[in-house]
């Protein structure tokens, strides 16, 4: 691992080698403390990705993820396609709406496919 600037220049770089490949990049600073954390947190993120590690989302509301999901899907879907996703979802929101998606579980599916 190495920190230094290229001559008559201000911000710094580093420089290192991963998985048999060197990695040379600006950090686009020139405050060395700020460039040896960014080094760091570059090297943190090629490790975990290469270890196949993710970092953990916090839960989130049912109603909060079918809204960002409908957000994100509304490029490739067709006009109808959205509308029948989103009715869908109107369909499911009012039971699993105010629940956590950890906390679905298969039996509260099949109640509300019975109850359906």
């Amino acid at each position: 691992m190495a920190l230094f600037k290229y001559p008559g220049k201000k911000t710094w770089y580093y420089e290192f080698h991963f998985a048999g490949q060197k990695v040379r990049e600006s950090t686009k600073t020139r405050s060395k403390t700020i460039a040896r954390r960014a080094e760091q947190k570059r090297r943190a993120e090629l490790e975990e990705g290469y270890h196949g590690l993710k970092k953990r989302q916090a839960p989130r509301l049912f109603k909060v993820a079918a809204d960002e999901w409908l957000a994100m899907k509304k490029p490739t879907l067709a006009p109808k396609s959205y509308l029948i996703e989103k009715t869908n979802l109107s369909h499911l929101t009012p039971v699993f709406g105010h629940k956590l998606i950890s906390d679905i579980d298969a039996k509260d599916i099949s109640d509300y496919q019975k109850q359906r």
